[in-house]
């Protein structure tokens, strides 16, 4: 699966850190639990820390149709969608520099 390199800037401070991400699969969006913490790449590119806010919704007829319902912040709410039937549009899995998933909270907080 293709990682992309992100250079993140910190808005409090003067630094620049660079993370390594891929679009989340449909397998694992499918799997995830209410109230779980993610990592959602926003319009402008930033990375923001989002909650799952609700049971994924999937279709009977096409199952490659999945939404997840996410919470970020304290009033806004979206749904993200699958793109192109294999990945999330929104959702990201952060990297580490051997190419594995991530869950540490240093990377969590941009």
């Amino acid at each position: 699966m293709e990682t992309t390199m992100l250079t993140a800037c910190s808005g409090y401070a003067n630094d620049k850190r660079t993370f390594r991400y891929r679009p989340m699969t449909l397998e694992e969006a499918k799997s995830l639990p209410y109230g779980r913490l993610l990592h959602a790449l926003a319009h402008n590119g930033v990375i923001r820390r989002v909650r799952a806010n609700g049971a994924v919704k999937t279709w009977k007829r096409d199952a490659s149709r999945i939404e997840v319902p996410l919470k970020y912040g304290m009033y806004e709410a979206f749904r993200d969608s699958s793109r192109n039937g294999k990945t999330m549009e929104y959702l990201i899995v952060l990297l580490d520099s051997a190419g594995q998933p991530t869950q540490s909270e240093e990377a969590a907080t941009v």
